[in-house]
């Protein structure tokens, strides 16, 4: 999973397992580092115009912080549909319960 992190392709739902299972293992940690400072460092050579250092480790924690906050986003999201959702269906309880009682009223006329 290491090469499609750095690449770029891991799915959201498999993004969110990685980045907690790397928070938790050195020595996939380690492996991470090792593959993102490669690619960066190739970036930085195909760039021959940037003469910029670069500090990989702290590129490498905002990239994990920037895929954790989309996450966290992507969260809160699914959090105010579901509340959404609720409400929607709360709503349409009471409008049955209310439209119950006044056929109710109208049959007992």
């Amino acid at each position: 999973m290491v090469g499609r992190y750095v690449n770029n392709t891991l799915t959201a739902e498999e993004m969110e397992l990685f980045l907690e299972h790397i928070r938790e293992c050195p020595r996939c940690m380690e492996e991470l580092e090792t593959s993102f400072i490669v690619q960066k460092a190739v970036e930085q050579l195909e760039n021959e115009d940037d003469d910029s250092t670069l500090d990989i480790k702290q590129l490498l924690e905002m990239d994990i912080r920037k895929k954790e906050a989309a996450i966290n986003r992507r969260k809160i999201g699914r959090l105010i549909a579901g509340i959404f959702l609720l409400l929607l269906l709360l709503l349409v309880l009471v409008f049955l319960l209310t439209l119950g009682a006044e056929i109710k009223n109208i049959l007992l006329l």
